[in-house]
């Protein structure tokens, strides 16, 4: 999720967010940053590693997804989930 905010890379532990996902109100996942192959940043060097084989370079301003925090949940229409990160702040989606 891209917001206004931003937090410099320098000022988190980007290895070690903790994440909790609520559905509906009830909490149904909590993780770890570092469930990202250990760290995220690790995951985006092997993507760049990896494309560039394929003649593709990341460069300044891409957005990555390295990956998640927690477990995949299930939805159905009308669930609604908050997904809090430690230190980031919160981000919230209806499934309509």
């Amino acid at each position: 999720v891209l917001g206004e905010g931003r937090v410099p890379i320098g000022e988190i532990a980007v290895a070690d967010v903790d994440a909790v996902l609520h559905r509906n109100g009830e909490v149904v996942a909590e993780g770890n940053s570092s469930a990202v192959l250990g760290d995220p940043l690790t995951a985006v060097a092997w993507l760049a590693r990896k494309v560039e084989g394929f003649g593709v370079r990341l460069r300044a301003g891409d957005v990555v997804l390295p990956g998640t925090a927690t477990r995949a949940i299930d939805v159905v229409a009308g669930d609604r989930f908050v997904a809090e990160f430690a230190g980031l702040g919160s981000v919230s989606l209806d499934f309509i």
